[in-house]
């Protein structure tokens, strides 16, 4: 499992929390409309926003769940043997790729 930081475990669980709380919302406003006997056409419009904007919450949540925070010299030192000199910092993305310049 990947280590992330508090901010990175905040806006995690906030984007979640977002994609749930929109899902919710949705259903009670079309159960209010259909309650309310709107016509079907009426209500496709909305739905389709809705589920256009349920779906990019979605998208949002899985990118942000998705990313693995990058490896500072300490972790690398620990796991590596790797005696660099101390305050270095390797920086890599993803791929592992090295991001200095």
């Amino acid at each position: 499992m990947a280590k992330y930081s508090a901010y990175e475990i905040l806006e995690i669980k906030g984007s979640f929390i977002y994609f749930i709380l929109l899902i919710i919302i949705s259903l009670i406003a079309h159960g209010f409309q259909f309650v309310a006997k709107v016509k079907l056409v009426g209500i496709l419009g909305p739905l389709l926003i809705n589920l256009i904007m349920i779906l990019l919450a979605f998208v949002i949540f899985r990118k942000k769940e998705q990313i693995k925070p990058l490896h500072t010299f300490m972790d690398s030192r620990h796991r590596h043997g790797d005696h660099t000199c101390p305050g270095q910092v390797q920086l890599r993305d993803k791929r592992g790729l090295d991001l200095r310049l």
